[in-house]
């Protein structure tokens, strides 16, 4: 389900900053409607070269619409379709920016966006993520932070370039170190940890050349850029759900929703005697029918307050028996579509229950604090 947020960020702007133990969303493009007017084409980009890719499309890979994809894409990204001869170079960026003094000394500031890599034996496209300098007029220039994919593909890089020729900070890494799933989806991400480091990874997987201590710039926006490969080879790019989350604190970073393509990687279970949907559109839909109350989980793996609840959750008949009168939703609120979510209904901590009528209305809500709320209580209120 893709969560229209707009109206939730103006909200956010009257609410104080509450402790938290989760990411707020600084700024969201997921190219459900296309790409929003307040975008900007770079370099040689136009309406021709950059465009609305449709998931739904006969000649889109079955792997790019999957079940996960559609539920963390939606239905619609761009696609970026470089022309060697004359369009060699693509950009498009968004003019929301985030100062980095905001992120104190343990804060983070998560810069990415979701890429498609196509079969072994397909060119893969050269695509970067930048993080681009927004100068005190407001005006975007040639001064980015930029991580990607580089030449032939067989290669990541990142680069430092302040507005000259040649970038005054590069690293290279070997893309085979990252075994990344072909065809498939996977997030980019630049990430800056306090006022003066910056780690590049993908799946949230960190390159070896992180950190990297570089603290020249502050006022960052998001953007993209699409280049045709050296053998002039127009690998074009399809891209979504490029963003900004960010915390003031020190706060784990959420997983890639990619990582579920992985086998080796397991997700921590809440009870495998319960069934938990994870889709909320699923979920409303079967409280609504059936009638039933809703219980929404906001979480985040990692934090400590949720490994404290699943320390007091007891895996018996009674809980069971409690918590199958409800309808089970669990929302990771640190990924995007989770955290517009958690924003909508003013969740700050985490975990949060939430309960609520089949009428979609808001009934209770229970905060787990670690070392600090017991089972008996959560009890109390769900019954």
């Amino acid at each position: 389900m893709r969560i229209t947020i707009l109206l939730q960020l103006a909200i956010l702007t009257f609410i104080p900053m509450l402790a938290s133990a989760q990411y707020r969303i600084h700024s969201w493009e997921s190219f459900e409607e296309g790409i929003p007017q307040n975008l900007t084409f770079g370099h040689y980009a136009d309406g021709t070269t950059i465009f609305p890719f449709s998931y739904n499309s006969p000649s889109a890979p079955a792997e790019m619409r999957s079940a996960l994809a559609s539920q963390v894409l939606g239905r619609t990204g761009i696609l970026f379709r470089p022309v060697p001869v004359d369009k060699p170079h693509l950009s498009l960026y968004s003019p929301v920016s985030l100062d980095r003094s905001a992120l104190g000394e343990a804060g983070r500031a998560l810069y990415q966006a979701d890429v498609f890599l196509p079969a072994e034996g397909t060119p893969i496209p050269n695509i970067s993520l930048l993080a681009q300098v927004i100068s005190s007029d407001g005006r975007a220039g040639y001064s980015f932070y930029r991580f990607g994919i580089l030449g032939t593909g067989h290669h990541l890089f990142f680069s430092f370039t302040d507005d000259a020729s040649e970038p005054s900070i590069y690293h290279q890494q070997p893309l085979a170190d990252f075994e990344l799933k072909r065809p498939g989806w996977h997030r980019i991400q630049i990430i800056f940890l306090g006022q003066d480091k910056i780690y590049c990874a993908i799946n949230t997987r960190m390159t070896e050349f992180s950190p990297i201590s570089e603290s020249t710039h502050r006022r960052l926006n998001a953007g993209l850029m699409v280049t045709a490969n050296p053998q002039g080879v127009p690998a074009a790019a399809v891209i979504d759900n490029l963003s900004i989350q960010w915390t003031p604190m020190e706060v784990p970073l959420p997983d890639s929703p990619w990582i579920a393509q992985d086998p080796r990687i397991a997700e921590t279970p809440l009870d495998e005697g319960l069934l938990w949907e994870t889709n909320p559109s699923a979920a409303w839909r079967v409280a609504s029918t059936q009638r039933r109350p809703l219980l929404v989980m906001f979480y985040a793996p990692r934090i400590n307050p949720f490994q404290h609840l699943l320390s007091i959750y007891p895996n018996d008949d009674e809980a069971r028996e409690l918590l199958s009168k409800y309808v089970l939703l669990k929302v990771d609120a640190n990924q995007l579509a989770g955290g517009a979510l958690a924003e909508r209904f003013n969740i700050f901590r985490l975990p949060t229950l939430l309960l609520m009528n089949p009428e979609g209305k808001e009934t209770d809500r229970i905060e787990i604090i670690s070392g600090r709320t017991t089972w008996d209580e959560v009890v109390a209120q769900l019954e």
